[in-house]
């Protein structure tokens, strides 16, 4: 779709409710929301991470996307209904010619949005722990899954942010274009020695067909319940990961709103069903994740800061920069006594024998 079609769609989701129709917009996907639903159309784009240029792949992956997300929100997400033209216009139906497809979910309130009550204060501990409940409970009953550890595939994936490192120098200050560098060589460091248990965690089943995009902006706070949405449906291989991995996408935003108390209780309540931390390794590596995370969505907003030059907004980037330094150096201090433990305390090097 075009966005002269997704205004003639608005229009008739308006005239059809009779209500006004509120549009939001992301760099991959538009979302039009009536007073009680919500329909999302993936943009014909293409990125690194994703290609949507194709009205099938779009097709198929809304069907996927609606039965993923259907294992932890059956009652929100309803169906994928095809967008027809039809009468010089564009509506939901199936006389006409299909020109895409939406994914139609029930819409909540916006204001329940969990980055929203976040950055009001207004989480409490009782529901971070009641969301790491349900979260144990969702990963311990998805299967384990056996995907090779890719080592080169890791390292070109964390290597991704180089590519952004222009315009943080014009939009953040020059500083961190070396900083950047140095994230990438202390997370590359760490692939390559600790691969071996990151091995060793899918071997042991940590490795869980999950939701691949647990941040606060996708979880809504509705009636003291947690809600969980939106997860990854267009690349397999960022969804099934490790418990670790996926866990650490929440306690970012937990960090960046600089909630404490929170980000322990909810680590607290999840090991506590779901015991996932056992070694020093989990430890670094858990710490490696929260790094690659906090880069990942400093990707994400400059990608939309790029795509929309007009309203550059570098306060998210700004934020998440200073994050995934924050952990860079932590990363950096696990690692320095670990090694230092291992030469002085067990006698050999930091990954001898494996």
């Amino acid at each position: 779709m075009q966005t002269y079609q997704i205004d003639q769609l608005r229009n008739w989701l308006a005239r059809e409710t009779t209500k006004p129709v509120d549009q939001l917009e992301t760099h991959i996907s538009w979302v039009l929301l009536t007073d009680s639903l919500a329909y999302k159309i993936k943009k014909p784009v293409r990125f690194p991470f994703l290609d949507f240029t194709d009205r099938e792949v779009r097709h198929e992956l809304c069907r996927r996307e609606l039965a993923l997300n259907q294992r932890l929100s059956p009652d929100i997400y309803l169906a994928v209904s095809p967008i027809v033209s039809k009468d010089g216009t564009v509506c939901i139906g199936t006389d006409g010619e299909v020109v895409d497809y939406a994914v139609v979910m029930k819409r909540l309130d916006d204001e329940r949005l969990l980055n929203h009550q976040l950055a009001y204060g207004q989480v409490s501990v009782p529901f971070v722990q009641k969301l790491a409940q349900k979260l144990a409970a969702f990963h311990m009953a998805s299967p384990p899954t056996h995907t090779p550890v890719n080592v080169e595939w890791k390292k070109d994936d964390f290597m991704e942010i180089l590519e952004h490192s222009d315009w943080m120098a014009i939009h953040l200050g020059t500083e961190w274009q070396s900083r950047v560098q140095e994230w990438t060589r202390l997370t590359h460091w760490v692939i390559d020695h600790f691969a071996w248990r990151m091995k060793e965690r899918m071997e042991q089943g940590f490795q869980r067909d999950g939701h691949g995009d647990l941040h606060s902006g996708n979880i809504f706070m509705y009636e003291e319940d947690p809600v969980i949405f939106d997860c990854l449906e267009y690349d397999e291989t960022c969804r099934r990961i490790d418990v670790l991995n996926e866990i650490a996408f929440f306690c970012i935003d937990l960090d960046l709103y600089q909630q404490p108390q929170l980000r322990k209780a909810f680590m607290e309540a999840y090991n506590e069903q779901f015991q996932v931390m056992h070694t020093q390794e989990d430890v670094i590596l858990f710490k490696y994740y929260c790094l690659h995370r906090a880069c990942t969505r400093l990707k994400v907003e400059i990608l939309k800061a790029r795509t929309d030059a007009v309203h550059v907004d570098e306060t998210s980037a700004a934020d998440y920069v200073q994050l995934a330094d924050t952990y860079a150096d932590q990363l950096q201090t696990l690692l320095e006594h670990y090694i230092t433990y291992e030469r002085d305390v067990a006698g050999h090097a930091p990954v001898a024998g494996k």
